[in-house]
């Protein structure tokens, strides 16, 4: 909510939150038989992370983002996969998932 200078920010963090929520299910439910007894074995950035400078996208101070990173992983027979994060941003010295699968505009 800090980031955002949007009207009620709490509202925009509720529906950014729900969505995020959504994707989780939708992942399980497409994915469950390769992510049971799967372990994580990797990370990494997409795109090169740029600066978002502030009044930018609604924001109030600036942040980075990268686009389509990979989270990897091998299923329990050992195969190895991967799950595309769609947007990821660095603030405040950590980075923050804001969308997990493409998202669509309402």
């Amino acid at each position: 909510m800090p980031l955002k200078d949007v009207k009620n920010s709490g509202k925009y963090w509720d529906q950014l939150y729900r969505v995020y929520e959504q994707d989780i299910h939708q992942l399980h439910r497409k994915r469950r038989s390769e992510l049971e007894g799967a372990t994580f074995d990797g990370f990494s950035l997409g795109s090169a992370p740029t600066f978002v400078k502030p009044g930018e996208e609604g924001n109030k101070i600036g942040y980075h983002r990268t686009f389509r990173a990979k989270l990897r992983y091998r299923t329990a027979s050992g195969e190895s996969r991967h799950i595309e994060v769609r947007v990821i941003i660095s603030w405040g010295g950590a980075w923050y998932i804001t969308h997990l699968l493409p998202f669509k505009k309402h």
